[in-house]
């Protein structure tokens, strides 16, 4: 029969330490993607971004033309009574840009944010209706 002995990787915290330095973590500046649903409805379309801990003071939606942005940045306050002695916890700018299609009407776009999810409902343009006329032959 053959003992199997476990023999430890020398310095195996080290390099596990500098692998998610590299990898694992973002810096503070870096700008992230966040997940987004675009959803069709009955009257128009529905846009949901996932961006969880920030506040609705923290978002910019603009539209220029038929572009949509949707841009948010929050900074991490530091806290002067106490020692930080490892930070996981932070905030990233992002920002995301949708092209409108021309039968979205821009100026009645609706959004909110409610548990960490902006939401945009994004309606159509009235449709104008045909008129009916008859016309005389003279």
């Amino acid at each position: 029969m053959t003992r199997l002995a476990f023999q430890p990787i020398p310095f195996e915290g080290l390099l596990n330490d500098i692998w998610n330095a590299a990898f694992n973590e973002l810096p503070a500046t870096a700008t992230v993607r966040p997940a987004v649903n675009v959803a069709q409805t009955d009257t128009g379309f529905r846009i949901e971004v996932a961006a969880p801990g920030l506040g609705k003071e923290d978002f910019n939606v603009k539209v220029e033309g038929r572009l949509l942005s949707i841009s948010a940045e929050k900074t991490a306050t530091e806290s002067s009574d106490a020692k930080v002695l490892r930070r996981e916890f932070a905030y990233h700018k992002f920002e995301r840009s949708f092209t409108l299609p021309d039968s979205i009407d821009a100026d009645n776009i609706k959004a909110a944010y409610q548990n960490g999810v902006l939401t945009l409902e994004l309606s159509r343009k009235p449709e104008l209706s045909p008129i009916a006329k008859t016309i005389e032959i003279g």
